[in-house]
């Protein structure tokens, strides 16, 4: 799919050319609202085409992954795709063989490339700390809240419910009376 580049048009060039390009009374003259609608999506068509460039799309490369393990994860989308399309106990085989090579690879390329980072740190104490706060996240996780019936949830499942949530937010804020807004003058709008 083509992306256009909006923002590089020459809106002013583009509509001079366009108030310049058809006479619209002659072009529309004895036809139905189906030909005329037809006749300007083809004239917008071809505009776009001539004034609005196309975007630059660039393939996002796997970073800190060898060509071997990028081959072996294409080859394991190839071999899903054929499991879709054929289901049988063979394809599934297959599909497993190489899911198994493509997590062992990452694996050993995510060892590899930890050990290489540690090495670096050698002589190098701030280049260590910084890695080792980036690495440090501290990730709460919404683990206990109240029923409606007063007792407390058990297990993530019973949070992760939608009505749960919603209720629970709804006694934590208030809600606004929207009657009582106060109108603003225009020129005091800045």
């Amino acid at each position: 799919m083509r992306q256009l580049q909006y923002g590089s048009t020459d809106g002013k060039k583009l509509l001079s050319r366009w108030d310049n390009l058809v006479d619209w009374n002659e072009c529309w003259k004895d036809k139905s609202v189906n030909e005329m609608w037809y006749d300007l999506v083809q004239l917008l068509k071809e505009q776009v085409a001539l004034h609005i460039p196309l975007k630059e799309q660039y393939k996002k490369k796997k970073e800190g992954l060898s060509k071997r393990t990028q081959r072996l994860i294409k080859r394991r989308c190839m071999a899903w795709k054929r499991y879709c399309l054929y289901r049988s106990g063979k394809n599934w085989d297959q599909y497993k063989q190489l899911r198994n090579k493509v997590n062992q690879s990452t694996r050993e390329e995510e060892e590899y490339n930890g050990k290489r980072i540690l090495k670096s740190f050698k002589n190098q104490p701030k280049k260590f700390y910084g890695f080792m706060t980036n690495q440090q996240t501290v990730k709460d996780q919404v683990t206990v809240l109240k029923k409606s019936d007063g007792e407390m949830t058990t297990s993530d499942q019973e949070v992760a419910e939608a009505d749960l949530l919603s209720e629970y937010f709804k006694e934590v804020y208030t809600m606004e009376d929207l009657s009582n807004i106060p109108e603003v003058p225009e020129g005091e709008c800045n």
